[in-house]
């Protein structure tokens, strides 16, 4: 069973991928997903007030994502102790959805916003970056979050360089509205079962 990571920087179009995988019968998980969970175990939060004050949680006592978000992309150290936090518990959900994969799969995919981020990379086989056209990504997290174009100016700072990403890849999709992103799955997905065998 071969392990394939899919990343990209944000609005690059990751979760239609990995929708895509799916779609093909491919096992799938969301480290974003993995992330959001995270804070909510008792420990995590214990740890974010600790580093952020009581100013990030909601009247219910959950984390507010909104809020975190903009302290930790506009203080690089915030955002290093906000990794600090979550990464590991991620990285352990990781490990713990491979254990309950069935060894006759040929491949699974993780879908990881941070997998370079993380230092996640040596836990895959396979390394798959999707691409975009930085005004479309832009203009895709407008729609999707309903934030400014300088707030997501400001969190595409905070990524490694997409190019950088591509270098380190095995796989590369162009998800630029223009190029077939399903035919580009599908002929990465023949490549990996040939390589599963």
């Amino acid at each position: 069973m071969l392990k394939i990571a899919i990343t990209g920087n944000i609005g690059s179009g990751k979760s239609t991928v990995l929708h895509l995988f799916k779609l093909l019968g491919v096992p799938i998980f969301s480290a974003d997903m993995a992330g959001h969970r995270a804070l909510l175990r008792p420990d995590v939060k214990t740890a974010l007030r600790s580093v952020f004050g009581d100013k990030v949680f909601d009247n219910n006592g959950e984390p507010n994502r909104k809020i975190i978000g903009e302290i930790v992309f506009a203080d690089g150290e915030k955002l290093q102790q906000l990794n600090q936090i979550v990464h590991p518990v991620i990285k352990e959900e990781i490990m713990q959805w491979f254990e309950q994969q069935t060894p006759k799969t040929p491949y699974i995919i993780c879908e990881a916003a941070v997998l370079f981020e993380a230092h996640f990379e040596t836990l895959f086989d396979k390394i798959i970056t999707v691409s975009a056209p930085e005004p479309l990504q832009i203009k895709r997290i407008e729609i999707r979050d309903g934030i400014s174009k300088e707030t997501i100016v400001q969190r595409m700072k905070s990524q490694i360089d997409e190019d950088i990403k591509i270098s380190k890849s095995d796989y590369y999709i162009v998800n630029d509205d223009v190029q077939s992103v399903v035919s580009q799955v599908f002929n990465i997905h023949q490549n990996v079962i040939k390589l599963s065998v």
